[in-house]
């Protein structure tokens, strides 16, 4: 299937695009786990091969001369970001079988007796590039050691022929290359939901390498990604467009 064109504004653009993405929901949604570990690493192939391109193209929408060392930071908001991404999707579909992916997760109780589970440092990388940054995630109460399992991975514990396909609309904010991208993953692999992005104007100079990046996804009709301003923004979030 072919992917959306920058510059495409036209709403019968957008609803062939949400037509496509409409008919594969249910597809998608019961799509198995080896099939999208293999997505996965398809999308992590397809990154590496356009990660320098796309650090250029960052590099140069900012003013960066080439070969400023500011480029650096490029790399870090933009494909290594994508790449850690696609890294934890694969550690933890591969270790969902009870859920064993949990066992690598440092837990400790908060005074008021919760649990927290420490995600950031959680490889050597992290300890590397994100020296002294500490993230954790706090659980309601009531959630014990004892049952996380519970609440982690939710979505797959629904059988793939009882799951329902839903459409996201995913808008993108800033100028943080990786943020969107990253939040197609979310909604793609953790929601179930296919999606349709559309790109901040900002960053529209990524249409064409996110798409060869994310390639895997749209041949499954499981992503549309295009370019618009407010107004399509506005056409795209109408109740009843994305649901």
């Amino acid at each position: 299937m072919s992917h959306a064109r920058p510059g495409l504004t036209t709403c019968s653009q957008y609803d062939a695009a949400l037509h496509a993405l409409s008919a594969a929901r249910q597809r998608w949604a019961e799509t198995s786990v080896n099939r999208r570990l293999a997505l996965l690493r398809q999308i992590k192939d397809a990154l590496a091969g356009i990660a320098s391109a796309w650090v250029a193209a960052a590099a140069a929408a900012k003013g960066l001369p080439a070969g400023d060392p500011l480029a650096g930071e490029e790399w870090l908001a933009g494909p290594c970001a994508l790449m850690v991404g696609c890294n934890g999707l694969i550690a933890t579909l591969e270790q969902l079988e009870e859920k064993t992916f949990l066992r690598r997760i440092p837990l400790r109780t908060l005074a008021d007796g919760r649990l927290a589970l420490r995600v950031v440092p959680g490889t050597l990388w992290d300890r590397l590039l994100l020296s002294g940054v500490r993230a954790e995630i706090w659980m309601q109460p009531g959630v014990t050691r004892a049952h996380l399992d519970r609440y982690a991975a939710r979505a797959y514990d629904i059988p793939p022929a009882a799951r329902q396909g839903k459409l996201a609309l995913v808008l993108g904010a800033g100028n943080v290359a990786s943020i969107a991208p990253l939040d197609v993953l979310h909604k793609l692999f953790i929601e179930n939901q296919v999606c349709l992005l559309k790109l901040n104007p900002v960053n529209d100079y990524l249409h064409d390498l996110l798409a060869q990046a994310l390639a895997p996804v749209i041949a499954m009709d499981a992503l549309r990604i295009v370019t618009g301003d407010a107004r399509a923004g506005a056409w795209l979030t109408t109740p009843s467009r994305c649901r």
